[in-house]
């Protein structure tokens, strides 16, 4: 088994590496991550198609080989896809960040402080 993952920054170049991952007969796992039971030297040629058609010098391409017994333990944990418009927005913040609002959000003189 095989796990193919690309970051390709051109969407023609990108499809194209799709295409080639499917024409292979790979299965998409998420986006831009395909995986299928091949030969390593079947993916060597995989890596090497995809890599013909994308920048090396942005773009990022990694294969990673997997033999039968470790791919038998290999666990899948799905979730449904949120439609875009239920998608939230988060921040992520430092220890100090939280601390100053809390002491804001509990301080006296907070707008809305009971």
């Amino acid at each position: 088994m095989i796990i193919i993952a690309y970051d390709i920054e051109n969407d023609k170049e990108r499809k194209k590496a799709s295409d080639i991952c499917l024409d292979f007969g790979l299965s998409r796992i998420q986006n831009s991550v395909f995986a299928g039971p091949v030969s390593w030297n079947k993916a060597e040629a995989i890596g090497m198609k995809i890599d013909s058609v994308c920048n090396g010098e942005r773009d990022r391409v990694v294969l990673f080989h997997s033999c039968k017994e470790c791919s038998s333990k290999m666990i899948a944990l799905k979730k449904q896809r949120k439609p875009e418009h239920e998608k939230k927005a988060f921040f992520i913040v430092c220890k100090e960040e939280i601390s100053s609002f809390i002491a804001k959000k509990s301080s006296p003189h907070a707008v809305g402080a009971k």
